[in-house]
């Protein structure tokens, strides 16, 4: 009761002090002023104590005044109060969110780093070197769960993987919601001067009325707000800590087996070292990813490869710097080469078994931007020689090397010029192997420029790759090239732009990138009306249209011209809708299905029309539905598709996602086998049902349970094949094999999260996995999800503990708790 009764006092007086401080203020809406705490004075705590009072009654506030969405440029419908206090060892925050209706707030207690679209939530966003270019972003939900990330490209660009360790309190009152911020300067990084020039940003979601709220004026139609953020005048005077830090990890692995079961154990660390208040060292030591989400794995039928998301926190914390020109696809590292495929051959000698990765052995990053506004970006990654049994032709059994010691480096500069977020920069990356492992580099350059006012953009980009094996002789280098130009604007009512894409025979990348398919010519023209004020019927809308055509680089050969066009809308209902479609009115000439470089299949047109609907997620029940229709010009070919996502939100605490999709295609054309000069071509009916199971049920805001279940599965039934003739045009045949098939995924995931501190984790993780591609057998669903299941499980149990500890920062007193 008497802590209450403080409680209660404490909110009075604070609210008659914000109060009496407010009406102090003279800039009220141009620059946050910051006060320093004096060393006399008791820092804030985060436990609503009234002794803070006489830290915060200095403050002055600012207010979050402009509306974003739905309707820019409005007054809020509730108002916002920020304070901002700091002192040698961080910057505080007190977010005063006031709500006449706190009984109707929306509460969902979600995940760490899960908030924004999901529950009421404020997020402060600091440009430490005020270039308009890097930010950081923090963020807190209504029940404490806290939200980083990192942001670039002006804003158009978020890294949510980004973590930091800071602090957070929140707690309700009678008229609102109250948010404090701790957040160390070990957490950020800014500029070795006495006084600090900064620039930052508030937000504030209210989720049940879609109303997102601001401090900074910004357009919606801008593609970016960071050069638009208001100054922050005061910090003086305080200075970065050693950034020095280690999070080491234990984990322990079970694998249920036939025979019994097997045991085995990790140890390993991660590193993090601060250079200077700009540079940052980030390394791992023997990482340990067991417990990262398996891929959802799919028939891939087409040329191309699939790509699957990056899911390794070290690699995805801080990707965005070296994303530059896309030539750097992290997933690449630790993947099995070609080299076990030339080496068989010339060795006269084949391996038992295989496998798809390599361990990691060590990786580390370099990153950082300095007081002249360039960004420096290194990575370097190690992977083990993979050695399996192999089999010689006599017979006799040998150990041989299935991967080399391989040896990955990116290398990033980037300078900016100006405050527009022009700039220009240069990129490497390269892939060294052992024991005559075939090499890669690839080196790129970018330069992009805007106009003041942000709304035009001129964008060039021009790479230039080195490898040996693919094309020549092993030992050999062979060239390649790569360009890309953008002409838009990309702001205002109407936007639009010319781009073109052109990519050589030789250009390769894929022993660090990602390129699906080379030798060919690409442009688009793309126009553009998007209207951010709400009409009669929408919230807003995008319109539009673009036309496209391709062209086989090697001999100039159109491959297909079409024409898209797309419309978007939010009702004033919150249900989102868009409608699309597509026409290739003219033949097809497809140089990539047939796998044979120069060999092309020439196809039918076609055209595809789909709409996808979204129903309102501030309701209990929620749904996704989407219907695809596409149709060639040939009698009979045809696919749809459609799919269904309910969403269930069950109480505060639990949310559960569902998802099933069914596609069908009838007589489609396609690559179905390649023997010696032979391509081989097939009519088949193609069915893929998926269906999907999620559930999040949050104890609390520092543990949570995950549950994710998926079965996938794919058949094809072939009724008539073809032989490919050198004029493109499919002959009839009768070969001697069946491409009949039936593919099956099936994959739980089942993982415990408890944070029991600042940066440490203990986590538990069930992961089980069937995958099968059989000749097709089965015809029915139901016959072929029994038959899945009967199959052996691979399974895996873990136990993993993380703990984070601060090194380089000095103990203090003055501490929250």
């Amino acid at each position: 009761m008497l802590v209450r009764l403080r409680s209660f006092l404490f909110l009075i007086t604070l609210s008659i002090s914000l109060t009496v401080s407010q009406a102090q203020v003279v800039l009220r809406d141009s620059v946050m002023l910051a006060f320093r705490v004096p060393a006399t004075q008791m820092m804030p705590r985060l436990r609503n104590h009234s002794e803070d009072l006489l830290c915060w009654k200095n403050a002055q506030p600012i207010h979050l005044d402009y509306q974003f969405e739905p309707r820019p440029g409005h007054k809020p419908s509730e108002e916002t109060e920020v304070y901002l206090l700091y002192d040698d060892n961080a910057i505080y925050f007190l977010m005063y969110c006031h709500d006449k209706h706190i009984d109707s707030v929306e509460h969902l207690i979600t995940k760490r780093g899960n908030v924004y679209r999901q529950t009421d939530n404020i997020y402060v966003f600091l440009d430490t070197y005020q270039d308009g270019q890097n930010a950081y972003g923090f963020g807190v939900s209504i029940d404490n769960v806290q939200d980083d990330l990192r942001i670039t490209n002006r804003g158009e660009t978020l890294d949510p993987e980004w973590d930091a360790v800071w602090e957070s309190a929140t707690f309700v009152v009678a008229d609102g919601w109250i948010a404090e911020m701790k957040i160390p300067y070990a957490a950020i990084r800014f500029p070795d001067k006495d006084v600090q020039h900064w620039s930052m940003d508030l937000s504030r979601e209210i989720r049940r009325r879609r109303e997102t709220i601001s401090w900074c004026p910004i357009p919606p139609d801008m593609p970016a707000f960071l050069p638009k953020m208001r100054p922050v005048q005061g910090v003086k005077d305080i200075h970065s800590p050693l950034r020095l830090s280690v999070t080491p990890y234990a984990s322990a692995y079970l694998f249920p087996q036939n025979n019994g079961l097997s045991f085995q154990n990790k140890i390993g660390a991660d590193l993090k070292l601060g250079l200077s208040k700009s540079f940052t060292v980030d390394m791992t030591l023997i990482p340990d990813f067991g417990q990262v989400i398996s891929d959802q794995l799919v028939k891939n039928l087409t040329a191309y490869e699939v790509q699957y998301a990056e899911r390794r926190p070290f690699f995805l914390e801080g990707a965005e710097l070296f994303a530059k020109n896309d030539l750097f696809y992290s997933r690449r590292i630790g993947e099995i080469s070609n080299y076990h495929w030339y080496h068989d051959a010339d060795s006269n000698y084949q391996f038992k078994n295989d496998v798809s990765q390599s361990n990691l052995l060590n990786a580390f990053k370099l990153s950082g931007k300095s007081a002249n506004n360039l960004s420096v970006g290194v990575l370097n990654a190690v992977t083990q020689q993979v050695k399996l049994q192999a089999i010689s032709r006599t017979g006799s059994e040998h150990e041989a090397i299935y991967e080399p010691f391989s040896n990955y480096n990116v290398l990033v500069v980037d300078k900016t010029i100006g405050k527009t977020n022009s700039h220009y920069g240069l990129i490497n990356t390269s892939v060294l192997r052992a024991d005559k492992g075939y090499t890669s580099n690839v080196t790129g350059a970018d330069l992009k420029l805007l106009t003041k006012d942000f709304r035009y953009q001129l964008y060039w980009q021009g790479d230039r790759s080195y490898s040996d094996g693919y094309w020549k002789e092993k030992g050999s280098l062979q060239a390649g090239y790569r360009q890309r130009l953008l002409l838009a604007k990309v702001a205002g009512l109407w936007q639009g732009g010319y781009k073109l894409d052109l990519v050589s025979d030789h250009f390769e990348m894929n022993e660090m990138g990602y390129l699906p398919k080379r030798n060919y010519f690409h442009q688009q023209l793309m126009l553009q009306k998007q209207v951010i004020q709400p009409t009669k019927h929408f919230l807003n809308s995008v319109k539009i249209l673009a036309y496209d055509e391709e062209y086989y680089f090697a001999n100039g050969q159109n491959m297909y011209r079409q024409l898209t066009a797309k419309f978007k809308a939010d009702w004033r209902n919150y249900l989102t809708m868009v409608i699309y479609g597509f026409v290739q009115p003219f033949k097809v000439h497809d140089y990539y299905d047939p796998r044979v470089a120069g060999r092309f299949v020439v196809l039918p047109g076609n055209e595809q029309v789909g709409c996808y609907f979204s129903s309102d997620y501030r309701k209990t029940l929620a749904f996704d539905v989407s219907i695809d229709y596409n149709r060639w010009e040939r009698k009979g070919t045809e696919r749809l598709d459609w799919m269904i996502a309910p969403r269930w939100k069950v109480n505060r605490r639990l949310l559960i996602n569902a998802s099933s999709s069914w596609s069908k295609g009838r007589n489609q054309l396609g690559f179905c086998n390649l023997e010696l000069d032979k391509i081989y071509f097939g009519e088949r009916n193609v069915q893929n049902v998926e269906n999907m199971l999620s559930g999040i049920y949050t104890i609390s805001n520092r543990m949570s349970v995950n549950l994710d279940v998926r079965h996938y599965w794919s058949s094809g039934r072939y009724t008539r094949y073809y032989l490919l003739e050198e004029n493109g045009q499919l002959r009839v045949t009768k070969p001697d094999f069946s491409a009949d098939y039936d593919f099956n995924a099936w994959q739980m995931n089942l993982l415990y999260t408890w944070q029991i501190g600042p940066g440490r984790f203990v986590s538990f993780a069930w992961k089980n996995l069937i995958n099968q591609d059989n000749a097709g057998e089965r015809d029915y669903y139901l016959e072929n999800l029994k038959y899945t299941f009967s199959q052996p499980l691979l399974n895996s149990i873990s136990v993993k503990l993380l703990y984070y500890l601060d090194i380089g920062s000095k103990i203090s007193a003055r501490t929250m708790f």
